[in-house]
């Protein structure tokens, strides 16, 4: 898997481009970053669209993917993954490609394009609105 960027790495937001996922034959999936599994769960087959579930071996956060069935067929594919990914409260959506093959870091960008747009961080304020006003009903 390859896609958008996990954070800031020296003040620069990056690609990921080091993740393989693999699914056997009973929809176990595991998630690797290089040889090492970071990830274990299972794939969920619809009608039009698939879900990946995983949790997260150091964080114990979940890690959802989700992609079109159309496109399973193309040696490159869309993915939207949703996770927390170095953050405590954040949540982040970001889109990714899956490939059958290894992709070049250039042909990554090329892509998925304007890297800023690839990412979105869900803003920690709407948590603390939702307590506020919870808070606020109870009273």
């Amino acid at each position: 898997s390859y896609g958008s960027k996990e954070g800031k790495k020296n003040g620069q937001l990056h690609f990921w481009n080091n993740r393989k996922v693999t699914i056997d034959k009973k929809g176990e999936v595991r998630y690797l970053e290089g040889n090492k599994i970071i990830a274990i769960g299972d794939i969920k087959m619809e009608e039009k669209q698939s879900s990946i579930s995983m949790i997260d071996k150091n964080t114990k956060n979940s890690i959802s993917i989700s992609f079109d069935n159309a496109d399973m067929g193309y040696d490159i594919f869309k993915v939207i993954k949703t996770d927390k990914q170095f953050m405590e409260d954040g949540d982040m959506v970001s889109i990714g490609i899956f490939s059958r093959e290894k992709l070049e870091n250039i042909v990554v960008k090329e892509l998925l394009g304007d890297e800023e747009k690839t990412i979105f961080i869900v803003p920690s304020s709407i948590k603390k609105s939702i307590a506020k006003y919870c808070v606020k009903k109870l009273r």
